[in-house]
């Protein structure tokens, strides 16, 4: 008989999960509350520039991982021309970052790593729709309900839910992919999965906000991005866009990533204020006054950005509450793409087992 397996969310896990199961004799729904597939790895777009604005590359740090890379998502990656150099407390910049794996990205952006997945998927997917409920039946059947996006709580934890008439269908499986915080609400009416529940609940985010600035003469700098290994500036990241093939027409597009403590404090800070103080930390940081003054900017918060938590393999499908699964970084326990993908793609070969 064929199955009938229900996947929530369209980022990397779960369009690796997607994918994993095209062979599969099983028929997989797709839910995803935004318009596009990629999660927090995201993909923006403005005039002539295509910008990264959540992770930033894919680095191949497994097998798995590695079959996608030289199958379906081979026509579309393109590498990343540079090296990744460190600033330490003192503001002082150095090489030997980097390691000898390419960094890759697709030519329209990273989001197009979950995108190009689920066009080699056989699944069908429900774009724009929440799934605001799930329950298991004594028989072991699980009901998804469904409605348009701002049906339930966002990722900002607002306290009205729009009112809405949901829709429901039945699985014999499900897999959730969204940040630990938001599967363990939709785990609030499943008592069977109360460990799982708990064990997501218990996982640690970091916030942090993104600002694309855009400068239309180009930065003449000797690496690709600056990672602070101190750990105490304001800004952890700053890389520089167009040195990925085809993402910046002419002149540059910085990405400042600052860190968890910087994103707490401007939390709701209007987008103008966070845009200025972010730029006049990077003017100041590479000693470029003209940086404070960039010709736009995009400002992109993330509330569940990165974890350095994890789940043990037996709460990933705790046996009381068969049939469902979690896939995603955060179940890895590495905020990277690679451990979403290899995820997701090891989620599906349990389900085919």
């Amino acid at each position: 008989m064929t199955e009938r397996v229900a996947i929530v969310g369209a980022g990397a896990a779960g369009a690796a999960t997607a994918y994993g199961l095209r062979d599969a004799d099983a028929a997989v729904t797709l839910y995803e509350r935004r318009r596009e597939a990629g999660g927090r790895a995201t993909t923006s777009r403005r005039g002539q520039c295509v910008y990264d604005v959540g992770a930033n590359y894919l680095s191949v740090e497994s097998e798995r991982v590695q079959t996608l890379v030289d199958g379906p998502l081979a026509d579309d990656l393109v590498a990343v021309d540079g090296e990744v150099w460190t600033v330490d407390a003192d503001g002082d910049v150095s090489p030997g970052r980097d390691t000898d794996e390419p960094k890759l990205t697709g030519r329209d952006g990273v989001a197009s790593i979950a995108s190009t997945l689920l066009q080699s998927a056989d699944a069908t997917v429900h774009w724009e729709t929440d799934v605001v409920g799930v329950h298991r039946s004594d028989d072991g059947r699980w009901t998804l309900e469904t409605g348009p996006t701002g049906s339930r709580l966002d990722d900002d934890g607002a306290d009205e839910l729009a009112t809405v008439e949901a829709e429901s269908a039945e699985f014999d499986r499900v897999v959730l992919t969204p940040p630990a915080p938001t599967t363990a609400e939709l785990l609030l009416d499943v008592p069977v999965a109360d460990g799982l529940r708990e064990a997501a609940r218990s996982v640690e985010f970091r916030p942090i906000t993104t600002v694309a600035a855009r400068y239309e003469r180009p930065l003449e700098w000797p690496y690709y991005a600056l990672v602070d290994v101190s750990k105490t500036r304001d800004l952890g990241w700053v890389a520089r866009e167009e040195c990925k093939p085809g993402h910046v027409d002419g002149g540059s597009l910085l990405i400042l990533q600052a860190s968890s403590e910087w994103s707490r404090t401007y939390r709701r800070a209007d987008d103008d204020l966070v845009a200025e103080d972010a730029t006049a930390l990077v003017a100041e940081l590479v000693d470029e006054p003209a940086l404070a003054s960039p010709d736009w900017t995009d400002v992109v918060r993330w509330r569940y950005a990165l974890t350095d938590d994890g789940l043990a393999p037996g709460v990933q499908s705790d046996p009381a509450a068969a049939g469902l699964r979690v896939a995603g970084d955060w179940v890895e326990g590495e905020s990277r793409i690679d451990a979403a993908l290899r995820s997701g793609l090891e989620t599906a070969a349990q389900l085919g087992d």
